[in-house]
């Protein structure tokens, strides 16, 4: 369908601009972009902020107590009630890759020069017909709107934008349940697995622990390796903001300008999500900068200055506000002024994406402020040795209260209810100490990440899930405090860095599987196993058995039994009304890098044998189930009193059926599951499904 668009002055709103539509084929829930040219005065105020300038008449593009700019969305048409819309405008500038050299070191960002600085966005939820104008108001007394433009909107495929189901604990879109599966694929690095110009780039690693920032190699391999994660995995995937790459403010408060080819390459990424039908679970910085001294090393993009590094550049709300601490950066109204600013950026211009799925505020917040201890070479020598978030009641608290500060801001100030609000923590929040982070009312989703060396985290995840959910915890504490209802996922989890990469890929799987079937609102994202096509295939199974769950619309609840001797367990999504069935995994628990049997010995069994406390006894030793005695007896309760049930079992790994069988259930309503004579112990985990077949 063509466009058809008009322009219309309304003289008595002010002095009409030019107004540009961008978008040449509007659809329903996908992007529309406007933007206009602002007039020459303005242009000259904001070039004389952009130099530097102490004048009266310096206007900063980013600071709506500078500049504000109101793009205004209403449908129109006869019959139709006036139903107008607001969205934020942003400075804009445009980009493109000049990769002309052979050298892949030398590509750049080249601007590429457009007069309509000025934009908003919107996507439209409906067909039609709509209007828009924007609006630009300066401190300096200037105002003035834009002719109005009128466009057509189709009906597209698209789907609707995520959103919480009416019970707040799992997702959706539009009237379907939707459940996130997917994986850390954390920002754009440069690897030759995924392009090869990389084996030539200096800054190629994952984590940057260099001053320079990511260039166009390593967003093309970015891009490529979505291609190839959306051919391979799930439907969703995590991307964190970096200073190194995606990151607007870094070093200079309050001015975007030199990092604005970070912000088009954003729009990349998302764009390229959205053409791989992917939504992207967005955070919108990761904790680096909030930290004294990295643990990671991150020595360049940490919060202060650090004298053995010679081009160290500190956070810009270290030097330029002379916060010494980040718990200094927590209190300061100053600071959260600028940090609401940087956060209205980001929403006003990546907020209405389509391939945006929820937005995180911060990456694992009980880091900010630590500090780890360095020697003479700045070589750590005990990381997170000083962590005022577990020591420091009163910077717990104020991070509880910084979260509710900036979440109020983004729910109530900017009025963003398009998608989903998250926060995030290493492990669960210290709630005994005061952080009520998780209970904040205009947050929607409660994520922590769940790196855990000790042998009983799978059957501890799903437990945790119980106590979050249901409030099953007798008392409460940190990892069990006061049951809500809200959702609730594993935003990054793994192996200790101790065991990573001798398992096997084991704990990948664990989690994926586990997690899907545990009640969680998406799957646990992996950290790991960012290029891994093979793990991948286990998400793309997932996603393929989740098709036929509709948490929403449906009675599914989530039930896990364990065994007497503690050795198995399952984990089971039932529906529990109606055709009753039932779809989960079965685990068995002693199958872990200790016990596993690689053909060249085992590198894992060095790291227990130095940290036993991590390792029970009876998970060190392999346990084939017999199934034929109690002790090994697990069930699927509430099936209904004696109903014959198939059962089916599927290998994980190949997606192959490897056993189909009837039995009934008793009196109890209980389903036994049946003996288990393939459950050898190189394949810990199968995938079940247990339903009436009619006929």
């Amino acid at each position: 369908m063509s466009l058809q668009a008009q322009t219309t002055p309304f003289p008595d709103r002010g002095v009409p601009l030019e107004l540009q539509l961008f978008t040449q084929y509007p659809a329903t829930n996908e992007l529309v972009e406007i933007g206009f040219l602002p007039p020459s005065n303005i242009i000259r105020n904001m070039e004389a902020y952009f130099l530097g300038l102490s004048l009266e008449r310096a206007v900063n593009p980013f600071d709506p107590e500078n500049i504000d700019i109101r793009a205004y969305f209403q449908q129109s048409g006869k019959g139709k009630e006036i139903n107008r819309e607001i969205r934020y405008g942003f400075y804009f500038q445009d980009y493109k890759r000049n990769t002309a050299s052979k050298d892949p070191n030398n590509w750049k960002h080249e601007l590429v020069t457009t007069p309509y600085i000025l934009r908003g966005r919107y996507s439209p939820p409906s067909e039609g017909y709509y209007q828009c104008w924007m609006t630009i108001r300066t401190k300096n007394g200037f105002e003035a709107t834009t002719d109005t433009v009128t466009f057509k909107v189709s009906e597209s495929k698209q789907q609707p934008p995520i959103s919480l189901a009416e019970g707040k604990v799992h997702f959706q879109r539009g009237h379907q349940g939707y459940f996130p599966i997917g994986q850390n694929i954390p920002w754009p690095f440069c690897d030759s697995a995924c392009y090869e110009p990389c084996k030539k780039v200096r800054m190629a690693q994952l984590e940057s622990y260099t001053n320079e920032i990511m260039g166009p190699p390593g967003f093309i391999a970015y891009e490529k390796l979505l291609d190839a994660y959306s051919k391979h995995g799930g439907n969703y995937f995590r991307m964190l903001v970096a200073p190194w790459n995606l990151e607007v403010e870094f070093e200079e408060l309050g001015n975007y300008k030199e990092r604005m080819h970070c912000a088009w390459e954003l729009d990349r990424m998302l764009d390229r999500a959205f053409e791989n039908d992917l939504l992207c679970h967005l955070n919108l910085q990761v904790h680096y900068p909030l930290e004294i001294q990295s643990m990671f090393a991150m020595w360049h993009w940490d919060y202060n200055d650090i004298a053995c590094f010679p081009y160290d550049d500190p956070y810009c709300y270290f030097d330029e506000l002379d916060l010494p601490t980040p718990t200094d950066f927590l209190k300061s109204k100053e600071a959260k002024k600028h940090y609401q600013n940087r956060l209205r950026y980001y929403i006003a211009r990546f907020g209405d994406h389509p391939g945006l799925g929820i937005v995180e505020l911060f990456s694992e917040a009980n880091n900010i402020g630590n500090a780890s201890v360095t020697n003479e070479n700045c070589e750590i020598i005990a990381p997170n040795k000083k962590s005022p978030y577990d020591s420091n009641p009163e910077h717990t608290r104020a991070v509880y209260l910084w979260h509710q500060d900036m979440a109020d801001f983004i729910k109530v100030d900017l009025d963003y209810q398009r998608r989903p609000l998250a926060l995030n923590y290493a492990g669960p929040p210290n709630f005994l100490q005061g952080d009520s982070s998780y209970y904040i009312a205009n947050i929607d989703v409660a994520t922590f990440n769940h790196y855990y060396e000790a042998l009983e985290k799978f059957s501890d995840m799903v437990q945790l899930m119980d106590h979050y959910q249901n409030g099953r915890g007798k008392k409460p504490s940190n990892f069990k405090p006061p049951a809500f209802e809200k959702a609730f996922l594993h935003a990054e989890i793994g192996s200790g860095f101790g065991t990573n990469g001798c398992d096997q890929d084991v704990r990948f799987y664990k989690s994926c599987w586990m997690s899907a079937f545990s009640g969680m609102s998406a799957s646990a994202f992996n950290w790991h196993h960012q290029f891994d096509t093979i793990a991948w295939q286990h998400l793309a199974r997932i996603d393929s058995i989740h098709q036929g769950i509709d948490l929403v619309n449906e009675p599914w609840k989530s039930e896990f039994d364990i065994s007497k001797n503690q050795k198995m367990d399952l984990v089971v999504l039932q529906q529990y009304k109606g055709q009753r069935q039932a779809k989960g995994v079965l685990h068995n628990r002693t199958y872990n890098f200790y016990t596993i049997s690689p053909e060249k010995g085992n590198p894992c069994k060095q790291f227990v044998r130095d940290n036993p406390e991590y390792f029970p006894l009876e998970l060190l030793s392999k346990h084939r189930p017999t199934w034929n005695k109690r002790e090994d007896k697990l069930v699927v309760k509430n099936m209904g009193v004696f109903r014959t049930y198939v059962i089916r079992f599927m290998d994980i790994q190949t997606g192959s059926i490897v056993l189909e069988t009837k039995k009934n259930t008793g009196l109890d309503g209980n389903l036994t599951l049946p003996y288990m004579n393939f459950f050898d112990t190189e394949h810990p985990i199968y995938f079940f499904e247990v339903f009436t077949k009619k006929g």
